[in-house]
């Protein structure tokens, strides 16, 4: 921000769900648009004598995020009750991870400054946790409702370091990072559905000052305009309360994007408030040297080292592999469904959008397996031929 006095000061916290189909600590499906209440068990409820199990899956998303981000995935972490109180949290505590997180220290590039020199933001930490329910507050008349379909959602925080200077850059940084977790198919980053939310902790300080000023923080933004329109008027705002000798109070706030303001949701709580001690019925989670070095040899190209003209598509790993010839689809599909599948599952570009099989004999008792047959269709209409000249060789059915 451009203001002749204070500077603005900012550090990101991103809630990203990870991509799998049960949740962390139990086999309930974390299928997005459910009946209220509907993918719950004795687990994600709390009822007494149920034991978490933790999801590998999860494990092996997280690790893949942490090294994707150029963090240090640590051998040991540690699994800690965060305790308090929610109408969405059934068992009156979280499962996070409090001071032995799975990776710390990483970086990610947004791009370059002013003078030509890399800008790069600091990544703290990312850790493990549950996700808690929903509390839904416009379905009834004066009560409050709650889903507990999303308690126990496995998700991983990625904390940055309070690098940003400006609310271009935190909204910079939040496409970056979204484009890394999609092209890692870590998550999906559904936004609208809640897949990755951003919680924005916003200080000023003067010009030349090394010291952080009190910040807050501003809770579940689920759009980047929303991120840097809230930290703008953050910015505003602890402007206009120093100036006018007033000091900025430590507290969570709340974006109103309707009104373009920010508004008080509680005290900020501080670590020691939430009691953190390790989670008794989970031990440390240990990873193998072996295991990591899997996971960072299996990690693809990045869009970053793929050059600017992929990093600015976050659909690129996609286009990519629709370049070559598609492999289509199983020997049981229908006609109906065959269709779909080569224009929607594998998104063909170019001519490969219209030349493809067109049909498929399904499986019968003489053809346990089924076969494709060598007919294709006609090419795009700007293809003259009437042949699609990169198609592959003609098969037989037999």
């Amino acid at each position: 921000m451009n203001h002749p006095t204070y500077e603005l000061v900012v550090g990101l916290e991103v809630h990203v769900q990870l991509k799998t189909r049960t949740k962390i600590f139990c086999s309930c499906p974390t299928q997005f648009g459910a009946a209220p209440n509907a993918n719950t068990c004795p687990v994600c409820l709390a009822l007494p004598g149920a034991l978490p199990v933790l999801n590998a899956h999860a494990v092996q998303l997280a690790v893949r995020a942490a090294l994707a981000l150029e963090c240090t995935v640590h051998p040991v972490s540690v699994f800690a009750r965060k305790n308090y109180f929610y109408p969405d949290l059934p068992k009156g505590y979280q499962i996070s991870q409090f001071d032995q997180p799975i990776a710390t220290g990483g970086r990610l590039a947004i791009g370059t400054g002013d003078d030509g020199t890399p800008r790069v933001i600091g990544v703290t930490r990312a850790h493990m946790e549950e996700d808690a329910g929903k509390s839904v507050h416009d379905r009834f008349p004066s009560v409050s409702a709650i889903d507990l379909n999303r308690a126990g959602t496995p998700l991983v925080e990625i904390v940055s370091e309070p690098d940003m200077r400006t609310p271009a850059e935190a909204r910079e940084y939040c496409t970056r990072l979204k484009e890394i977790l999609e092209y890692t198919e870590v998550s999906d980053a559904n936004m609208e559905e809640g897949s990755l939310r951003v919680d924005a902790n916003v200080s000023i300080r003067r010009h030349g000052e090394t010291a952080l000023g009190t910040k807050t923080e501003i809770k579940n933004m689920n759009s980047f305009s929303g991120v840097e329109r809230a930290i703008a008027a953050e910015f505003e705002r602890q402007v206009a309360l120093v100036e006018s000798g007033e000091r900025v109070v430590q507290q969570t706030l709340l974006w109103d994007a309707g009104k373009h303001e920010v508004r008080p949701a509680r005290s900020k709580e501080g670590s020691h408030d939430y009691r953190y001690f390790p989670e008794p019925d989970l031990p440390p989670l240990v990873l193998s040297p072996a295991r990591i070095a899997e996971a960072r040899a299996a990690l693809p190209e990045l869009p970053a080292a793929r050059g600017p003209a992929s990093s600015t598509d976050s659909g690129s790993r996609r286009t990519t592999r629709a370049s070559s010839p598609p492999t289509g689809p199983s020997p049981t599909t229908t006609r109906r469904s065959r269709w779909r599948w080569a224009t929607a599952r594998s998104r063909p570009t170019g001519s490969w959008a219209r030349c493809w099989p067109t049909s498929i004999v399904p499986a019968s008792p003489s053809r346990p397996s089924g076969s494709r047959r060598a007919t294709w269709p006609r090419c795009s209409p700007s293809c003259g031929t009437g042949r699609c000249p990169t198609a592959p060789p003609r098969r037989s059915s037999r």
